[in-house]
């Protein structure tokens, strides 16, 4: 049966406008220690779960007033590790599946993991502690190979849960040994430094602005010829330094603030 141009692009349109439902967002936060990453990131929807690898990272928001209302978890099971006995990324596998298939996800506004820097360290030393070679404990190429795998699927499936994602990610600079360029990106190993953030809406890069008052805490949305960042909700609508709070950048782009915690109460 022929399909009418004009009549199919119709229906697939009037789904579209009509559809109600916000869309996850997701979003990488990256820069250098201290710039505020971990506190930006939970300023996103509530309920808001996060799964946290840096050791000590989550101390800025531990007092928090969501957490006493129910709307802050924080998972520290995962910032300690032996690298000789690596056990945080498998737990962090197990726990993951398990959220996933008691419909977790669905219940709640944000899903943070702090950081990506150290979940993919961890993810290396499981990767080691099963590899092949006689180099045990040192990469080699195929433990790069096999590492990159293995985060590739993470991130797919991270970036396809029901929420808003958040990710946080430390600050790697580059020079052009050549122009003299410097360029500041998230860091990552090989590839995924081009693969990971091509499955996140927004990358922003957090810095701290020295002014007469002191240090002001900001996001850079768009790229500067520096640091690598982008917006796609708030393409035409953000300035090029923003405060650093989520649900403000939310707001501002004008994104429909019920869908996927709609009906979501704290503690839930």
């Amino acid at each position: 049966m022929s399909i009418e141009v004009k009549e199919e692009f119709g229906k697939i349109m009037e789904g579209y406008r009509t559809n109600s439902k916000r869309e996850p967002v997701r979003t990488i936060i990256y820069g250098a220690f201290g710039t505020g990453k971990t506190t930006c990131a939970v300023t996103g929807r509530p309920p808001i779960l996060v799964h946290s690898f840096d050791p000590g990272g989550t101390k800025s928001v531990g007092s928090s007033d969501l957490i006493d209302n129910n709307l802050l978890a924080l998972d520290r099971r995962y910032e300690n590790e032996d690298p000789s006995n690596p056990t945080a990324y498998s737990k962090w596998g197990d726990e993951m599946n398990r959220l996933r298939r008691g419909g977790l996800f669905d219940k709640i506004g944000t899903f943070v993991l702090d950081s990506f820097t150290k979940y993919s360290e961890y993810a290396m030393n499981k990767v080691l502690m099963s590899s092949k070679t006689d180099f045990q404990g040192v990469a080699q190429l195929q433990d790069y190979n096999r590492l990159i795998a293995t985060v590739k699927r993470d991130i797919s499936v991270i970036c396809s849960l029901p929420c808003d994602v958040v990710m946080t990610a430390h600050i790697d600079t580059d020079k052009d040994e050549i122009t003299g360029r410097i360029e500041t990106e998230m860091l990552a190993v090989g590839k995924l430094k081009r693969y990971v953030p091509l499955m996140f809406d927004e990358m922003y890069v957090s810095q701290v602005k020295n002014t007469s008052g002191g240090g002001k805490f900001e996001l850079l949305t768009r790229s500067n010829g520096i640091c690598k960042a982008r917006t796609r909700i708030g393409s035409g609508k953000f300035d090029m330094f923003e405060e650093p709070n989520l649900m403000k950048l939310y707001d501002k782009a004008g994104l429909n603030a019920s869908g996927v915690n709609n009906n979501t109460k704290g503690g839930e």
